[in-house]
């Protein structure tokens, strides 16, 4: 159930009502959030940098997963909405007649996944997967203005990375690792810097990405390492000449006043924004002037068409009751993405119900 245009608009700040409009407010807004101005990017850019990275880490296994599913698949609860998981599962041998609209509501899915040779004709799984890689609101018309993020470099930190997918195979200038990290590839890495700068997929398809997966260890928490990795990418801006300094760091993640390992982190972003690099994550609002919510998306629908969105899935429920709250916002595609996945270099996964992680990349890419 998606809001009526003239709700939606006014939920977008009223007067945003063309696609174009919404992604320059949102790109002049951020811009003036990081006090910084836009200028292009001189020199070489970096592309003259050299690849280095700690070690190429293997594909994600999936093996925890039981080969197949139950005869029926069930709707999903408040408590559970990402429950219905075709990834890396055989559906075979599933009858899913007259379950398609459970599917298209609410199924996550890949490349991988194994379905019956009769669907409901009202769920077209490859469909959907190839609407899911619009970025939305009119970021491919950019593209085809040239409006790519060519030459900028652009940093994320996350999860263990899988390194050599083809959607953002080199694009990949640096990797790193902090913590007692994964060996394997992770589900969120491929999808973030997929969402960032995938070549089909991102928002800025001709940025590149130094890139840290973080975790915790013995002596420190995840926060506080994540924060010494946004410090890392800071020490090594400044061995680097201007055209090839990383400009934003995107991390999918929050975290409150008592958080292990916060002070490190707001000193760190403190440190980004003086030295004029833009830091964006789900709590971005606590240090800068605007912050956004992901939104939800109409998976059949035109997706650079603001009739295609809504509030996302997992805040919808507060937002009908109580939308006042969701007006301070700038909303951005969240929901219905299709992203690389982690268990080979050409698999891709479609994510129905999606959290502000897929937000994160999408507003990173804005920026860069």
């Amino acid at each position: 159930m998606f809001l009526p245009r003239e709700e939606f608009e006014f939920a977008m700040r009223q007067n945003l009502r063309r696609p174009a409009v919404i992604l320059l407010s949102l790109s002049l807004l951020l811009l003036a959030a990081c006090n910084r101005q836009p200028s292009p990017v001189p020199g070489p850019g970096p592309d003259m940098l050299q690849p280095t990275f700690s070690r190429m880490p293997p594909p994600a296994d999936y093996s925890f997963l039981t080969s197949t599913l139950p005869a029926m698949v069930t709707p999903p609860n408040a408590d559970d909405p990402y429950k219905i998981d075709f990834r890396h599962r055989d559906a075979s041998g599933m009858d899913l007649t007259g379950q398609g609209k459970l599917l298209a509501d609410w199924a996550a899915f890949d490349t991988a996944t194994r379905w019956p040779e009769a669907l409901p004709p009202d769920f077209n799984p490859e469909r959907l997967l190839e609407l899911g890689k619009n970025p939305g609101l009119g970021v491919r018309a950019l593209h085809a203005k040239g409006i790519t993020g060519k030459g900028v470099h652009v940093a994320y930190v996350d999860q263990t990375l899988l390194l050599d997918h083809a959607e953002y195979q080199g694009r990949i200038v640096r990797y790193a690792e902090i913590g007692k990290v994964p060996e394997q590839a992770e589900m969120h890495a491929s999808a973030v810097v997929s969402i960032l700068a995938g070549k089909t997929v991102g928002v800025a398809p001709d940025a590149f990405v130094t890139y840290y997966a973080a975790y915790s260890d013995d002596d420190h928490p995840k926060l506080a390492n994540r924060a010494a990795a946004v410090n890392a990418i800071l020490d090594e801006n400044a061995h680097l000449p201007p055209s090839q300094r990383v400009r934003v760091i995107g991390m999918s993640l929050d975290w409150m006043p008592d958080t292990p390992g916060v002070a490190e982190m707001e000193k760190a972003i403190a440190r980004a924004k003086k030295e004029g690099v833009g830091v964006f994550s789900v709590g971005t609002e606590r240090y800068y002037k605007v912050g956004f919510m992901g939104a939800g998306r109409d998976p059949a629908a035109d997706f650079d068409d603001l009739k295609a969105y809504g509030p996302g899935a997992f805040w919808a429920d507060d937002f009908y009751r109580y939308p006042a709250r969701y007006n301070r916002w700038f909303w951005v595609p969240m929901d219905a993405r299709t992203t690389a996945g982690p268990g080979s270099q050409t698999e891709y996964a479609f994510y129905r119900i999606n959290g502000m992680s897929w937000a994160v990349p999408w507003v990173t890419g804005m920026y860069a």
